[in-house]
């Protein structure tokens, strides 16, 4: 939600938050941690590689997915998600292909699933038209909703991700469950940063209803007006107060 200038002093805060508590449990299993220790560790991995932009997580991330793709082995189960998350957040090209590879030829549902979903979370925006593309050919067609309500929550890619929707918007609805319409259309509740498109996606919304869920997706649309407003008066005053935050913890 944060503008880009807002964005290092968001991240500086992260990591000065979340920094020292992935360093006291370290990325390995503990003997005799806790059965929630694990889901700790893989959430603050992947908050400081996606949000606190932590150079030390990412060289980490990017070589435990390296080894995985150089000797064919899975990830580490508790991390794979935040390992991924984190890769795709900074990747590029050759990282998408791989991830592309990965979901088509996994072995497990759950393998699929996460390259899948991982797909959603690439930055460049030629990267997310892809996958966008993806959503509407290839996935599966109970999948692809999850896919299409994550390329809209993303930040760098949710504005062209909704002109993708809208331009093949029969052609998406065609093709899903009817049921899951609903579900997809809740992302745009994260196209919040501009008033101007706010109002051009309810209007859409407006003029489509949908056969089943449609209030669902009207109060998506009305969290979306609370998010524009949110957005709007933390954009002055987002930036201060991260740096005080930073500051009162040491810095980063």
């Amino acid at each position: 939600m944060v503008e880009a200038d807002v964005r290092a002093a968001l991240a500086a805060y992260a990591r000065g938050i979340l920094g020292p508590m992935l360093a006291r449990l370290g990325w390995e299993p503990l003997a005799g941690e806790s059965e929630r220790t694990p889901t700790l560790r893989s959430q603050l991995i992947a908050a400081l590689g996606t949000v606190g932009e932590d150079d030390e997580v990412l060289a980490r991330a990017r070589e435990l997915f390296e080894a995985s793709v150089a000797g064919g082995a899975g990830l580490p189960p508790d991390l794979a998600t935040a390992v991924l998350s984190v890769v795709a957040v900074a990747g590029g090209a050759r990282e998408h292909e791989v991830f592309v590879e990965r979901y088509r030829s996994a072995s497990t549902p759950q393998e699929e699933l996460r390259y899948l979903m991982a797909l959603a979370a690439f930055r460049r925006p030629e990267l997310g038209a892809a996958t966008f593309t993806m959503a509407r050919t290839e996935v599966r067609t109970q999948n692809a909703p999850m896919l299409v309500h994550a390329l809209l929550a993303n930040r760098d890619c949710g504005e062209q991700s909704w002109a993708q929707l809208v331009e093949h918007w029969d052609e998406v609805v065609e093709r899903i469950p009817v049921n899951t319409a609903p579900r997809m259309l809740e992302g745009v509740r994260f196209l919040c940063r501009d008033a101007a498109l706010a109002e051009s996606v309810a209007s859409f919304v407006a003029a489509h209803p949908l056969a089943v869920g449609q209030r669902t997706v009207e109060q998506a649309v009305e969290r979306m007006f609370v998010n524009v407003g949110f957005a709007a008066r933390m954009r002055d005053e987002a930036g201060a107060a991260l740096a005080a935050g930073t500051a009162r913890l040491g810095g980063a």
